[in-house]
């Protein structure tokens, strides 16, 4: 008797280990970062590392609970950061400051071809993924058969080049844990941009797919259709198109089809079954996501009697997305929904601020969102644009110069230095038409300090010097690719008048001598400093 109540307190001891386990989530993860409480956390997810892996759930909740790790806030960059000095034996640190490393080495690099991207955002990130590849090494030198461990080499598939590795990984891991995630992550190896082929897809889908468990899909289907469709290869295209009929029987692709069904050359086609399918699964899988929601919008908004998904999100979802940002402050998808509700807000009417309140609500975020984006990519031209318009304060009217050293950056890190160029020259044409028109326009107050302004200010240092450089950067550029690009006489036309000013001022004779390395814009510093967490939404 005795031996069976010890037998079932010892269940029970377990089972309920096995509960507390499974109730480690997310927050609490976080909570334990920001403490710093290493041991903790360690001991935390050791219970749930011990947790069996049967079914693909299992595999989910535990990759789940690890990408906590990648979040952008800087106090858990800073908490990874210094958890692998803290515990150097631990699997779960190295695996997590490979996961931080990789999103914020792609957060840099942005996804556009290499040959677009600023050679100095290409060498942050590749030194960045090679930092997160040698701690992902250390992660499975430390725990072979944590799947998170061998997920952060594998998530490299398509960057590194020591394939011989990730093979080997993948080849243990799908021995020993078979699983769809795994065999995903691996595919980027047959990337064609990267090295790969179409051969090289089949063979992984081929070797590793039939090991997969499975009730319902055909995994060597999803395999092979997952990877022709990602990695795209041109001789693969009407092999993807006799496979699509059998995409409706793998839930994998139901956001896939999803999409595609908003495809505004097809959508008067769809059933009301299948805009009920794509509605369902977008608000499900991608709701946060502004594009994939507004093009469902554009496609069937009028077929819904006005309804308007975007508008649905907002209320369902402006809780979730709040508190997202206030981990992930510089995630761009989630500040995105954030953009599109407040422009619903002023829209429809807000509850709980006036319509001036509203408005100065929507520049503060909008400034502030701006600024994140260019923590989280400096090298991008777009970025620093979008950050220079908002310096701009009517009531200043000197601030009509603060954007310059904004867009003089976004020249510097432009991928397409002609259209940059020409858009510099444009805004610098914009700027001085501003001062002109203003002292045109009859005496006002508000008018009256921009025209003392606009009779006084410098426009050989703020304006005909700039301009000039610029112009002359494009014309080096011009004759550098045969005139390809912002290069046409039409295209120049509208400059002239404004350059012939430029040449004649004996403040800007200077510019004219100078060597191409020296008449290039360089980059200006600007103060980047910033701590979300003393910025909406964490202080509301």
């Amino acid at each position: 008797m005795k031996r069976f109540l010890a037998t079932a307190v010892l269940s029970l001891f377990v089972f309920q280990s096995s509960v507390n386990a499974a109730e480690l989530t997310r927050s609490e993860i976080r909570e334990l970062a920001y403490a710093g409480d290493y041991a903790s956390l360690e001991s935390k997810l050791s219970a749930e590392r011990a947790q069996p892996l049967v079914e693909s759930e299992d595999f989910f909740k535990l990759r789940r609970l690890m990408s906590v790790f990648e979040a952008s806030d800087p106090r858990m960059v800073a908490f990874v950061a210094a958890w692998v000095d803290a515990e150097p034996g631990s699997a779960f640190a190295h695996s997590a400051r490979s996961f931080s490393l990789s999103r914020g080495a792609w957060d840099i690099r942005g996804e556009a071809y290499a040959k677009y991207v600023h050679p100095q955002a290409l060498a942050v990130h590749h030194n960045m993924i090679r930092q997160a590849i040698a701690h992902a090494r250390r992660a499975l030198e430390l725990d072979a058969d944590f799947i998170p461990a061998s997920d952060a080499l594998l998530n490299q598939s398509a960057t590194s080049w020591d394939k011989s590795e990730l093979l080997e990984t993948l080849d243990r891991v799908m021995i020993q844990q078979p699983n769809w995630g795994s065999l995903r992550r691996s595919l980027g190896m047959a990337h064609q941009g990267y090295g790969g082929t179409a051969d090289m897809l089949e063979k992984l889908c081929q070797s590793y797919a039939p090991l997969i468990p499975s009730t319902g899909p055909d995994m060597l289907f999803r395999c092979r259709y997952f990877g022709l469709k990602r990695y795209y290869f041109s001789e693969s295209y009407d092999l993807r198109q006799t496979m699509q009929a059998a995409v409706a029987k793998d839930p994998e692709f139901d956001l896939s089809r999803a999409i595609g069904m908003t495809d505004q050359s097809d959508s008067h086609n769809r059933t009301e079954d299948e805009i009920s399918f794509a509605r369902k699964t977008i608000l499900e899988q991608a709701w946060w996501r502004p594009r994939v929601v507004q093009n469902f919008d554009m496609a069937f908004r009028t077929r819904l009697g006005g309804r308007s998904l975007e508008e649905e999100i907002t209320v369902l979802k402006i809780d979730e997305v709040k508190e997202g940002l206030r981990h992930d402050p510089f995630n761009s998808d989630l500040m995105g929904v954030i953009q599109g509700w407040i422009r619903l807000q002023g829209q429809n009417g807000s509850s709980e601020m006036t319509e001036a309140e509203m408005s100065e609500f929507r520049k503060r975020i909008e400034k502030d969102f701006a600024l994140r984006q260019v923590i989280a990519a400096p090298f991008s031209e777009d970025n620093w644009n979008t950050l220079g318009r908002f310096q701009f304060d009517f009531f200043q009217p000197e601030s009509l110069f603060a954007s310059d050293p904004y867009y003089q950056n976004a020249v510097v890190y432009s991928g397409l230095k002609d259209r940059a160029l020409y858009g510099y020259l444009g805004k610098k044409a914009h700027q001085l038409r501003m001062l002109k028109d203003v002292l045109t326009q009859e005496d006002h107050p508000d008018i009256l300090p921009w025209k003392d302004y606009a009779r006084s200010f410098d426009r050989s240092g703020l304006v005909n010097c700039p301009f000039l450089r610029a112009y002359l950067l494009l014309e080096q550029f011009c004759a550098a690719n045969s005139g390809r690009g912002y290069c046409a006489e039409e295209d120049l036309a509208s400059f002239a008048p404004q350059l012939k000013v430029a040449q004649a001022d004996q403040n800007c004779e200077y510019i004219n001598g100078l060597s191409p390395e020296d008449l290039a814009f360089q980059p200006v510093e600007v103060d980047l400093s910033y701590d979300p967490q003393v910025h909406w939404p964490a202080v509301e």
